[in-house]
């Protein structure tokens, strides 16, 4: 199952804390955060834009994923 979260994109009125928050959204609504295998992201959106996570972004995600005991 695919389920997609938001991309913290500043262009488009999405930050940092928007996106994180939609990932909580689908481990409460979705799918419960230890049926995740893992989190998919491409890190450089170049295909609407170019658009780069910044280091930050990709440390709050990581850090979500040991939480949970995602990869």
């Amino acid at each position: 199952m695919f389920i997609g979260a938001l991309y913290p994109c500043p262009l488009h009125g999405i930050s940092e804390d928007d996106a994180i928050a939609s990932i909580h959204r689908i481990f409460k609504n979705d799918a419960a955060p230890e049926d995740i295998a893992a989190i998919v992201i491409e890190p450089v959106q170049g295909e609407g834009g170019f658009y780069a996570s910044s280091p930050a972004f990709m440390q709050r995600l990581r850090a979500l994923c040991d939480e949970h005991g995602s990869c």
